[in-house]
């Protein structure tokens, strides 16, 4: 099965070193303890509460050794240390102990699981989009009259398409263009089309 993947914006593409978008891996969902567990338990002579059991303790763990400074190896897994952090300050000596705080945990993988995990893994563009495209209100009109210049009206899925929104992005921004006049509105619910409002009706 492919890991699906989706292409965004990156907000400051000057700090890109290959252009205005990056890659984004969208998630399917999450394996839950119960469910890793009962996997561990079909592949092993441990049982699911086995499994259970040591999850828990090596959370206990990972919180005893990180507080004390220590760094975790998981064999096969990879390494897990503390991350701190703190706020600027423009002398060392300004900096107290009080104002560290823990940021989260830093995570280095093996090499045999990252080699592993890149012969298993492919990838596959996402069908649907879970994003959508930061366009302003003037942009979307620019993108509608060219539109509008070679096609009679507009459906709720070409919109979608023209200006990369989801579909509830594209149910809300025509909502909001229907509201301002700049578009009307014309069919039933299941064979919605839209046009501009200058236009005159369809017969």
């Amino acid at each position: 099965m492919s890991v699906k993947y989706d292409l965004y914006k990156t907000p400051r593409p000057q700090l890109a070193s290959d252009g205005g978008y990056h890659v984004r891996v969208k998630h399917i969902g999450t394996v839950t303890t119960d469910q890793l567990a009962e996997r561990i338990e079909h592949d092993t002579s441990l049982t699911a509460g086995d499994v259970r059991n040591v999850l828990a303790s090596l959370s206990h763990y990972f919180v005893a050794c990180l507080s004390r400074g220590e760094r975790i190896h998981l064999e096969g897994v990879g390494y897990f240390s503390l991350a701190a952090e703190a706020p600027a300050v423009v002398s060392p000596r300004e900096m107290r102990a009080e104002h560290v705080r823990v940021r989260g945990i830093h995570y280095q993988p093996d090499k045999p699981l990252m080699r592993d995990l890149r012969t298993a893994t492919e990838f596959e563009r996402a069908r649907y989009k879970s994003h959508s495209e930061s366009l302003t209100d003037e942009e979307v009109r620019v993108r509608l009259r060219a539109y509008f210049a070679d096609h009679a009206y507009l459906r709720r899925a070409d919109f979608e398409l023209l200006c990369g929104f989801t579909r509830a992005t594209a149910i809300r921004r025509l909502n909001a263009l229907l509201a301002e006049g700049f578009l009307r509105h014309e069919g039933g619910r299941q064979a919605s089309i839209y046009l501009l409002a200058q236009q005159p009706p369809t017969p």
